[in-house]
């Protein structure tokens, strides 16, 4: 049976695992990201996170476009490129907040005058960089499925596809509460490490591989 699928289907299935284990640690949180990290209030954090989700939905019929035109490799390569550098600026932004005195980080979260400063509000570039890298990744993972594939091979080979989205999301939501545990509330920033490692390996397999 594997025999019948190409090293490009499991190249992207496997891609696709890490990006989702990557997505599922940091977005599980992201509101608690936002509120307890950067200081934004509930209402703000909801804001903040609904318009990423309601962009990670729309921007796939733009970015699906982009990438039959340049092709599957290199968007899924630059999908990735971005998530990666999405995830790290999400872990470096509050540790650069840190070290300007605006907050202290540890077990609990000290505001120290984040809160009336406008430099939380760099959190926004940073998570258009990630909504962009998400939406290329809607649109390509499932469309290499197809197109490696074939009548009497999709729905098994979307099946593969699908139990990697779930493993993918049940091990990154699985990841979080341990850590948290473990080091207090600061977890919700270097989840963001871990995450972006993931996808630096998934970009690695895509270049090499796909």
């Amino acid at each position: 049976m594997v025999a019948k699928y190409s090293r490009a289907f499991w190249t992207a299935n496997a891609a696709e695992l890490m990006e989702r284990m990557a997505y599922y640690a940091v977005f599980i949180v992201i509101t608690l990201y936002l509120s307890n990290t950067l200081g934004f209030s509930d209402i703000e954090a909801s804001i903040i996170s609904g318009l990423f989700s309601g962009g990670l939905y729309l921007l796939p019929m733009f970015t699906g476009a982009l990438a039959d035109k340049i092709g599957y490799r290199k968007s899924t390569a630059v999908a990735f490129a971005l998530l990666a550098v999405g995830y790290l600026f999400l872990g470096l932004l509050p540790l650069m907040l840190e070290s300007s005195g605006l907050v202290e980080y540890g077990e609990q979260t000290v505001f120290t005058g984040l809160r009336e400063s406008g430099r939380r509000y760099l959190i926004v570039p940073i998570m258009v960089i990630l909504m962009v890298g998400g939406a290329f990744i809607k649109s390509n993972i499932s469309a290499s499925v197809a197109r490696e594939t074939t009548s009497e091979t999709r729905a098994k080979g979307y099946s593969i596809f699908y139990m990697m989205v779930n493993i993918g999301s049940f091990t990154g939501k699985s990841v979080i509460d341990p850590l948290r545990h473990w080091v207090g509330e600061s977890a919700y920033i270097y989840i963001n490490f871990f995450s972006a490692a993931l996808c630096v390996v998934a970009l690695v397999a895509v270049l090499l591989f796909y």
